[in-house]
């Protein structure tokens, strides 16, 4: 029983000092960082136009986040730093493909006005065309 109370105090110091201080100041500014950057990817990944693109380039963000996440003191600068630019990256890729498949989709439409429009000029040649045949007809009988 004597051993017993002789390790209460010593363990009592520690755990009175982390209660009354807090965590490491170095583990909340990680934490904060780990939070911000993951409520940014999430924030992307849940937009209903980018989310749905660049699935490589969210992967690499997402691996980032892991790795941020499980980094040690030495290596959390390098991987805030990484999956900031991952996270931005693969909202540019996002971004990027929303604008080629945009400018897919008017060329489809350009290309169809296009075709509405010469077939419309031919319709009219024709028109013109036969007008002008049937005044020379017209002519000839007269």
């Amino acid at each position: 029983m004597k051993r017993a109370r002789s390790i209460v105090p010593w363990l009592a110091a520690p755990l009175l000092a982390l209660a009354l201080f807090g965590a490491h100041p170095a583990s909340a500014r990680v934490s904060e960082d780990y939070q911000r950057l993951a409520d940014r990817f999430d924030q992307l990944v849940a937009d209903p136009v980018l989310g749905l693109h660049a699935a490589a380039r969210m992967d690499e963000a997402r691996t980032s986040l892991a790795m941020l996440k499980d980094a040690g003191r030495r290596e959390r600068e390098h991987w805030v730093y990484m999956t900031e630019r991952r996270i931005a990256l693969a909202r540019a890729s996002a971004e990027a493909e929303v604008l080629e498949a945009q400018r897919v989709d008017l060329q489809r439409k350009n290309d169809h006005l296009q075709l509405a429009l010469a077939r419309r000029d031919a319709e009219q040649a024709r028109a013109e065309l036969e007008r002008q045949r049937l005044q020379t007809q017209i002519r000839a009988e007269e």
